[in-house]
């Protein structure tokens, strides 16, 4: 039986859907409990640790990502299970080898690093993140064999137990003891980082043991071990790249430049945007269908297939943020100010402009995933190059513009990336491209939805910001109906997308 038939990608789809509803109202009460009560400062050094945490785990990676994302579903489809355990355990074991290393070089310099971007720790606090980072960079590794193996249900179980978990630890500093702090915040981060990683191995162990492979299975796949390294490790040198532009390094540059208070700001507003990049459908179909695009690929060889399903995938994003940004400009700030019991203000401008800047990280990532499947890791690595000088435009415009001069850089990058791996893609002679008049269709939608709230916006003045949000959101939703922003070969492939 085929693991990513179209009743296991249904299974997973509503493992996937009820596991993100929850997990999505979890993350955001976590949210608002750590804006609220924890110091605007200290909220600023939390941004920076977890954003070092990002950092580590992609240099730590060594194309173990890469690897598991386009050839562990092979391997699953083609392969004994005796097979697939023994890659699954040999590239963990590997990853496992790589965090340790890491993590020794963190006990070495991790303070003198920390303090350079403004970061000042007491030991207590050093050991409490250090065992954090540790745990927090074994059981990513792990969600990433989950996500390969089309394993939704286990990977959104272990997410809710670990929202859970946090959910319960702040509010007992919270609310019981009356004082948050960053050293709490990190007992409660490490305790559930254990506790899930615990769960998480032995899921895996289990479903390693009992998982069976059909009749016509090989003991490999039709790739050399040399190939599939240097793919492997393309990919990592475009990733470690990329991450010079990538929001982990912008919020350690806002804090190096700007300082703590700016972070906290910087940190809140990302954390926002990142809940719709985490918790959206639109977005985290693309984690769940990386593997579905490696497998359908692999048996069709069918271009055409994989432009319509990339497209598609681009198109709910733009979708999505094209009506955020659209309600953010007018109820953005009231829904800010409620969230944070006005501890955050005047941060409308910056909100949209994340948002806008998500939609460029979203093509990113979906054109990433084309190139996984086509195996264009070197084109990975020059596009990335390339673009990743774009950063420079945040050292010369930082001190004028603030967090707006370092953002301008990251556009710079994705714009430069986005130019190179289109053209370098039809260079090298593959039948794929976007569809692009449906993504106009709804940006102008978003467009003429503006306009008419805007010249009848007396009317609603008076409104609940959730009432305002809905209206906007519906206002939306039946223009894009209107002008067609979707069409109907589009809406069969996501309706059977659904139906599997």
């Amino acid at each position: 039986m085929d693991h990513y038939s179209k009743s296991n990608f249904k299974k997973s789809l509503a493992h996937f859907f009820v596991g993100k509803l929850f997990n999505g109202v979890a993350g955001l009460l976590y949210l608002l409990i750590v804006v609220r009560y924890l110091e605007q400062k200290e909220y600023g050094i939390y941004i920076g640790l977890i954003s070092l945490v990002e950092i580590v785990y992609m240099f730590s990676g060594f194309g173990v990502t890469s690897f598991l994302q386009r050839y562990v579903p092979e391997y699953r489809v083609k392969c004994k299970s005796t097979v697939l355990r023994s890659v699954v355990y040999k590239i963990f074991a590997f990853r496992l080898l790589t965090i340790i290393i890491f993590i020794l070089l963190f006990a070495f310099i991790g303070a003198e690093a920390l303090e350079f971007f403004n970061i000042v720790l007491n030991e207590k606090m050093i050991f409490l993140f250090g065992l954090y980072l540790s745990g927090e960079i074994i059981g990513r590794a792990l969600m990433e064999v989950f996500s390969a193996l089309l394993l939704q249900g286990y990977q959104q179980w272990i997410l809710f137990l670990k929202n859970m978990i946090k959910l319960a630890g702040i509010s007992y500093f919270s609310f019981y003891l009356d004082v948050l702090d960053i050293e709490g915040l990190f007992i409660v981060e490490s305790i559930q980082v254990y506790i899930s990683l615990v769960i998480s191995f032995v899921l895996l162990a289990n479903y390693l043991s009992k998982t069976t492979a059909h009749k016509e299975a090989t003991d490999n796949i039709s790739k050399s071990k040399r190939s599939m390294i240097s793919f492997s490790l393309s990919s990592y040198v475009a990733q470690i790249f990329s991450q010079l532009y990538g929001q982990s390094v912008l919020n350690l540059l806002v804090a190096r430049y700007l300082g703590l208070s700016e972070v906290a700001i910087f940190g809140f507003a990302q954390s926002i945007v990142d809940l719709v990049k985490k918790y959206m459908p639109s977005y985290l179909l693309l984690g769940m269908i990386r593997p579905i695009f490696i497998s359908r690929f692999a048996k069709n060889r069918d271009d055409k297939e994989i432009s319509r399903l990339a497209t598609l995938l681009l198109k709910v994003n733009i979708y999505i943020l094209a009506c955020l940004v659209v309600v953010t400009y007018f109820a953005g700030e009231d829904l800010v100010d409620f969230m944070t019991n006005g501890k955050y203000t005047n941060i409308t401008a910056l909100l949209i402009t994340l948002i806008i800047l998500l939609a460029f990280q979203s093509f990113h990532l979906i054109q990433n995933i084309v190139l996984a499947t086509y195996e264009k890791g070197r084109l990975q690595i020059i596009a990335t190059l390339i673009s990743a000088t774009g950063i420079l435009i945040s050292f010369v415009t930082w001190e004028a513009y603030g967090i707006y001069g370092i953002l301008a850089g990251a556009f710079v990058c994705e714009v430069l990336w986005a130019i190179i791996s289109v053209a370098g893609l039809r260079a090298s002679g593959i039948d794929f491209e976007f569809y692009y008049i449906g993504m106009i269709k709804i940006i102008v939608s978003a467009i003429i939805v503006f306009v008419c709230y805007s010249v009848f916006i007396g009317i609603f003045a008076q409104l609940n910001i959730i009432v305002e949000s809905i209206i906007l959101t519906v206002m939306f939703m039946v223009t894009v109906e209107i002008i067609k922003g979707f069409d109907s070969r589009e809406r069969s492939l996501l309706f059977g997308l659904v139906k599997r």
